[in-house]
């Protein structure tokens, strides 16, 4: 099964706490190899829902955590409530 997850889920995973013990140019990158998540781009076709969600979110960066999710097929890992509100496959 692949996840999106949410980037405070992603620091809960790896760390769950800020500051990072590292500069963030080498601790996300070796915890992402060390756990192996992989990047996920955003792209045309992650961006092709964005426009079609309804305005349940201000915040453009998770519009497009949603937007990638939809466009591909990926279950999505968050506890944001305002997240949660979209029609997105999560993992509960």
């Amino acid at each position: 099964m692949k996840l999106l997850l949410d980037t405070h889920i992603f620091l809960w995973f790896i760390s769950g706490k800020l500051p990072l013990p590292q500069s963030p140019e080498i601790y996300i990158p070796r915890q992402r190899l060390n756990h192996q998540i992989k990047s996920l781009a955003i792209n045309e076709s992650s961006l092709k829902y964005l426009i079609t969600l309804p305005n349940l979110h201000r915040d453009p960066f998770d519009r497009i955590l949603v937007s990638q999710a939809l466009g591909n097929n990926l279950k999505m890992v968050t506890v944001d409530p305002e997240i949660l509100n979209y029609n997105v496959s999560f993992l509960k």
